[in-house]
């Protein structure tokens, strides 16, 4: 019982950690891909 637990919280945390750094490298690249869109946006003007 309490191994299980103990597996059940590790693997959560694991979880947690995984999805903040997902979030971390998706935000940058969110960023970077909204002005690269107006880079090609402002391209397309001229």
């Amino acid at each position: 019982m309490y191994i299980s637990l103990k597996k059940c919280i590790v693997s959560y945390h694991f979880l947690a950690i995984a999805k903040l750094l997902g979030l971390l490298t998706f935000i940058p690249l969110y960023f970077c891909g909204f002005q690269f869109g107006n880079f090609f946006l402002d391209l397309s003007v001229i």
